[in-house]
């Protein structure tokens, strides 16, 4: 497989998915913005699924109104407390639908395409470490504004969505836990 390396804010990563794949996940990422109840402008990331809808999660865009996908209104449709996911309908690019691929491995590799500090399409990778608490738990770095994003596997499918991240080490970079696609399904199934 052909790889390519990819500079960002000084940061070089390497070993990243060959171009299509990752210029795909791009292509799906948009800015979530809101304003919240005390008129702070909040910001995450989220998965153009198919034209004129975005996932994202629900914590980003909970109790906000207004809601911008790329500067753009957006409206609410649906949201699953228990899952952290949110539906927004908005006018987006044109895209076909998302591919949704629900098995993963561990020691798979992984890549996020999110915003973290409204630094757009950062792409954060790594690899699968496990499935605790049946959350996907990728070595891949998460910094707020992650919150939203896609994870794809090396052939641009989508596996999972950022939910919330942690350091698991002293001293180490965040890293994520993401929503499987399993149930991103489900939801988007409803």
């Amino acid at each position: 497989m052909r790889r390519s390396t990819l500079a960002v804010m000084g940061l070089v990563l390497s070993s990243l998915p060959s171009q299509p794949p990752l210029q795909e996940a791009v292509s799906r990422s948009v800015l979530v913005e809101v304003m919240d109840v005390f008129g702070e402008y909040e910001f995450g990331s989220g998965v153009i699924v198919e034209s004129g809808w975005v996932l994202t999660n629900r914590h980003v865009v909970e109790d906000a109104i207004p809601i911008w996908v790329d500067g753009k209104d957006a409206r609410l449709v649906r949201m699953d407390d228990v899952l952290d996911l949110a539906l927004l309908a908005c006018e987006t690019r044109e895209q076909s639908p998302v591919r949704i691929r629900t098995q993963t491995v561990v020691q798979e590799e992984v890549f996020y395409v999110g915003n973290p500090a409204r630094v757009r399409n950062f792409v954060g990778r790594g690899r699968i470490l496990g499935y605790p608490d049946g959350w996907i738990h990728s070595s891949a770095f998460a910094w707020p504004g992650f919150s939203g994003a896609g994870l794809y596997d090396a052939s641009g499918a989508l596996v999972g969505i950022q939910t919330r991240w942690k350091r698991f080490r002293p001293g180490s970079s965040p890293e994520g836990m993401a929503i499987p696609a399993a149930e991103i399904r489900k939801f988007l199934d409803r």
